[in-house]
């Protein structure tokens, strides 16, 4: 994933920066960026967002068996479930624009905020047995996604996970947020499949343009990896 991203990031950095040549360089403006768009929606995009839905639907059936039947086995099928599907969840962070755009903010923010706000998070568990409640009727993004669902299955031990999850609340929570995530997942994937149409149109060098927006995810991207290892650092000095 860091090569990948790396690679892709230089590509666009050059790319950019070349086209901004106050000589106008012939061979740098003939340079068919369509193409450019087209095989990265194609070849790396839509496969990225069809890659992590098809493993949030595995994670999906892997939290349904633990919850039905939780001890060693559906537990470390789950923990393996939720590996893979963080993965790809990472693969598709430097896209997080277009269908990603939500009107409550981007699906990175709605599906990976961290660190996990566990009060709240466990605040929200106990209610889950009241009339009308909603754990996903809020902005608390710190309770959910794939840090959410992480937080609930890797916090303890496995014994006493498998203790944990025999509460209802528990179970009803980890199936919503699960859920919420595949709902968002399931949008986006759907949408690209028009979407790429305007974002391959977009092939000039402003804000609004394709190349643009992929060098901008992938300088935030950045961004927030030197933060995590930085916080990573810290905790462990």
């Amino acid at each position: 994933m860091r090569t990948l991203s790396a690679s892709l990031f230089l590509a666009l950095s050059i790319l950019l920066f070349t086209s901004c040549d106050k000589n106008k360089n012939t061979n740098t403006n003939s340079y068919n960026r369509k193409a450019m768009l087209e095989n990265y929606a194609d070849k790396i995009i839509i496969p990225a967002y069809a890659q992590l839905q098809q493993k949030i639907n595995t994670l999906k059936t892997a939290a349904a068996n633990f919850s039905q039947q939780p001890d060693n086995t559906t537990l470390l099928n789950l923990k393996n479930a939720w590996v893979e599907t963080a993965k790809a969840f990472q693969f598709c962070n430097s896209f997080n624009f277009g269908p990603a755009e939500t009107l409550t903010g981007s699906f990175t923010i709605d599906a990976g905020t961290f660190p996990v706000n566990e009060t709240l998070a466990e605040d929200f568990i106990s209610q889950m047995t009241n009339n009308g409640f909603d754990p996903l009727n809020n902005f608390s993004r710190d309770t959910r996604g794939i840090y959410g669902i992480e937080y609930l299955i890797f916090k303890n031990d496995a014994a006493q996970t498998i203790n944990d999850f025999s509460n209802a609340n528990r179970k009803n929570y980890l199936a919503a947020i699960i859920g919420d995530l595949k709902t968002r997942t399931d949008k986006i994937t759907a949408d690209w499949q028009t979407y790429k149409n305007t974002f391959v149109a977009a092939d000039g060098t402003d804000a609004g343009s394709g190349a643009s927006m992929l060098f901008n995810q992938f300088l935030i991207g950045f961004k927030i990896t030197k933060i995590l290892n930085l916080g990573c650092h810290l905790a462990c000095v």
